[in-house]
């Protein structure tokens, strides 16, 4: 697997990047606190939520980050913890990041002291942290994962072939896996290209599955090896064209146990 430009991963409308979750959610907490809203601890707490776990914190930003609404927007409220060329900490610059809606997104501006030019990395950060693709879960909010195209693009392709080589095998009475055995009947009932789209539906799943079974031990080839194991144990044939098991990523972290034994 390669770095290569970023590609979104394909899911469900509720996505939306980062920023807008943020201007959504002041929105809805200033619509709470006029209307004396019982809701109004929910969305401090989805704002808390991502000041903690999807704004820069760390990496010189010790201090996490803090979300402020404005007339026209939000700021972002933060610090850099500096390092001399001995690699000792040197204090501290204090910036406010101004968040606005602009014709392709939003656009930054960035005060303080751009000591060492540190301003054009807070940029870089905060852009990209501002960008990351994010969805409301029941109860806070969460990324969603950013998979390279060539990672995503070969997955497809090689998770098709796994469907390819299962009916193969099927049709010339191999026992490939018990649980793919309706791989050429999903194919008879809803047509090939119904079932190579699956293929493409199923492929950022499976990067992530592969991504947990190295995690894990799992040192086997992806294309060969790892994606007819995804197809037959971390997908549900049951009911046709395949549907991806909810455990499927622990399921894909049993592959190396199961290779060591």
């Amino acid at each position: 697997m390669t770095d290569s430009p970023r590609f979104t991963v394909p899911t469900d409308a509720q996505t939306r990047p980062l920023f807008v979750l943020i201007d959504s959610a002041l929105g809805a907490l200033s619509n709470c606190e006029n209307s004396g809203n019982g809701f109004a601890h929910t969305w401090r707490a989805r704002l808390s939520d991502i000041e903690r776990g999807l704004l820069p914190s760390g990496s010189g930003f010790d201090g996490g980050t803090l979300i402020e609404p404005t007339r026209d927007g939000f700021e972002l409220v933060t610090s850099f913890h500096h390092m001399d060329d001995s690699g000792s900490y040197d204090g501290w610059t204090d910036h406010r990041i101004r968040v606005r809606a602009s014709f392709d997104g939003f656009a930054l501006s960035i005060s303080g002291r751009d000591r060492n030019g540190i301003k054009e990395y807070i940029a870089d950060t905060f852009a990209a942290a501002l960008d990351t693709p994010a969805r409301w879960t029941a109860e806070s909010v969460e990324a969603v994962p950013v998979i390279p195209l060539f990672d995503y693009a070969e997955a497809a392709a090689s998770l098709w072939e796994s469907f390819i080589e299962a009916m193969r095998t099927e049709s010339a009475g191999e026992q490939w896996d018990s649980d793919c055995g309706p791989v050429t009947r999903a194919a008879q009932e809803h047509g090939q290209a119904a079932l190579r789209a699956s293929a493409c539906d199923h492929a950022a799943a499976c990067h992530i599955a592969y991504q947990h079974a190295t995690r894990h031990g799992f040192d086997s080839c992806f294309d060969w090896q790892f994606c007819p194991r995804f197809a037959a144990a971390c997908l549900d044939w049951s009911g046709g064209l395949p549907t991806l098991r909810a455990d499927f990523e622990t399921i894909a972290e049993s592959f190396a146990q199961e290779a060591d034994t």
